[in-house]
């Protein structure tokens, strides 16, 4: 289905004559009017009648030149001759007198969308006549004359987006969605207001309010459909390849040069932890976890090792995709550049004194919080595509090395302790999946496991949590007492994941599922692993 996009606007009525030339003529759609108390402000309006009865306001009957809302004249087509009137407008309630305060003619008036409206006359003599006034945003009142116009003729029209900046509203909107930068009529950029990124665009205008936008490539074809509404303001519709729209009012921001024009952002990286990924290999793979980023607000945090949880302390200073770290101290001065691969996904590139750099992938982890997270108690991992079906990256942390590169229902997570267990385990499991949802799955055993190596079956750990392994794009493993975890990884040998733990009910398990945008958590609790269907033995000994 279409859908029609509109909202509020401001505009100013000095930037006629270098923003816009535009001249707008009645459609051929039957007018809908909604019923208003809106009042006809300064301006020139073409008046439009329905003579064939069809619905399709389509000729032009006269010029309605409005001084303010009280007073003004008509100006006849090709003639310029008319009437002086003043107006007393009260929706449907208005009267108008043409000529003299003698002439009482009554008025209904009603607004339509884009700055025009539907008037409806009733004269004393009883008869009425239905006009469609259509805002011309190009036609000065102190000069308006229908002698020499060409506002009827067709061929005639020029709706045309000049150079400057526009503020681009969506739907019941009165936030700004996007920036369009005009450097003329033909090319230009568009950029988000809260970080500046935007795509090139070229784009063809035909005059008559139609024409072909093109974003970041002339591959992109996007139909676009450009009304004038008021002087710097338009409606323009985009059309996607699938046939749906969208349409944004642009307004002109009078005193912003396109040419020097830059949003004023705030920092892409907001408070929470940030798991910070390297290229072991040094390519465009980040396979390996190199440290956390832990922001306590979008302008200082500390680092956190995995496992180990020391780091340095660090402010920062953001301008969207540019940023410096100071790192323990306000003399040190770190350059970072900030690419976003999505929503909570950055390329970050931090260039130190030494003249070295180091290129990270920050992922946020949902659900963390910055106040209490440490790296010695938690692990994070992402599920990859790649040729070979959905893998499992860089799990063994300060060793820096993948053990295998399983696929996510065929492994066993193996997780390494500094001593053997004395007092038992307790770990929980946070499976984000691609939909921003998560689910946890808790695993705790009380008693005494003499080996420092347990193993999970990763296959039947996705089962019991209720997640598709195919939908999993990240996972945290959160060690919450139990002894000191130091190293992880992944073991693809089954003989490994079949060993049972020797008191199976004694395991307690549990699922809680959520959205961690809302924290909205919704727990619950099945006491054994016997309650999980197909969840046989999630943990097991591994003899050495």
């Amino acid at each position: 289905m279409k859908k029609r996009i509109m909202c509020a606007v401001i505009a100013s009525a000095m930037i006629a004559a270098s923003a816009l030339s535009a001249v707008a003529y009645a459609d051929d759609t039957a007018a809908s009017a909604s019923e208003s108390s809106a009042k006809i402000t300064r301006g020139v309006y073409a008046a439009y009648e329905d003579k064939d009865g069809d619905g399709k306001f389509d000729d032009l009957g006269d010029y309605y030149i409005f001084e303010d809302e009280t007073a003004g004249h008509t100006s006849a087509p090709g003639k310029g001759i008319g009437l002086p009137f003043a107006a007393e407008q009260n929706g449907a309630e208005s009267v108008f007198h043409f000529g003299g305060v003698e002439d009482t003619t009554k008025a209904e008036i009603k607004a339509l969308d884009g700055g025009d409206f539907e008037v409806t006359f009733t004269y004393e003599s009883g008869d009425t006549k239905t006009y469609k006034f259509v805002f011309l945003a190009g036609a000065d009142p102190e000069t308006f004359s229908g002698e020499d116009d060409n506002y009827a003729d067709e061929d005639a029209v020029q709706v045309i987006i000049t150079k400057g900046v526009y503020a681009a509203y969506g739907e019941g909107q009165d936030t700004i969605a996007d920036y369009y930068i005009f450097d003329d009529e033909t090319q230009g950029h568009t950029a988000k207001p809260d970080t500046g990124l935007g795509l090139p665009f070229s784009i063809e205008q035909n005059g008559d309010g139609t024409g072909v936008i093109h974003f970041a490539s002339a591959d992109n074809n996007t139909p676009v459909t450009v009304k004038a509404v008021d002087t710097g303001i338009f409606d323009v519709t985009f059309t996607t390849e699938d046939d749906n729209s969208y349409t944004y009012r642009f307004e002109l921001l009078p005193y912003e040069d396109p040419d020097t024009f830059e949003v004023e952002t705030e920092g892409l990286l907001t408070e929470g932890v940030y798991a910070g990924y390297i290229s072991s290999e040094k390519n465009d793979v980040f396979d390996q976890l190199g440290t956390y980023f832990v922001f306590d607000s979008a302008s200082e945090g500390h680092t956190s090792a995995p496992l180990l949880g020391i780091g340095i302390p660090f402010s920062v200073e953001q301008n969207g995709v540019e940023a410096v770290f100071h790192f323990a101290s306000a003399d040190d001065n770190s350059p970072a550049s900030i690419i976003p691969l999505g929503d909570s996904d950055f390329l970050v590139t931090i260039s130190y004194d030494d003249e070295t750099s180091t290129t990270y992938r920050f992922i946020k982890i949902e659900g963390a919080d910055a106040a209490t997270f440490d790296g010695a108690k938690a692990y994070y991992g992402t599920f990859e595509e790649t040729d070979d079906g959905l893998q499992l990256y860089n799990a063994n942390g300060i060793f820096g090395e993948l053990v295998g590169s399983p696929m996510a229902d065929e492994t066993g997570l193996e997780i390494n302790y500094a001593m053997p267990l004395l007092d038992g385990l307790d770990i929980s499991f946070t499976f984000t999946t691609s939909d921003n949802n998560s689910k946890t799955y808790n695993i705790s055993y009380e008693g005494e496991i003499d080996n420092d190596t347990v193993i999970v079956d990763l296959g039947e750990l996705l089962s019991a949590a209720g997640v598709d392994g195919k939908n999993v794009v990240s996972f945290t493993v959160h060690n919450n007492d139990g002894g000191t975890i130091c190293a992880l990884g992944f073991v693809t040998e089954s003989s490994a994941l079949k060993l049972n733990i020797n008191d199976p009910s004694a395991v307690d398990a549990a699922v809680d599922s959520g959205n961690p945008a809302t924290s909205a958590d919704d727990i619950f609790a099945a006491g054994a692993l016997a309650a999980f269907a197909g969840a046989a033995a999630l943990i097991s000994r591994k003899r050495k």
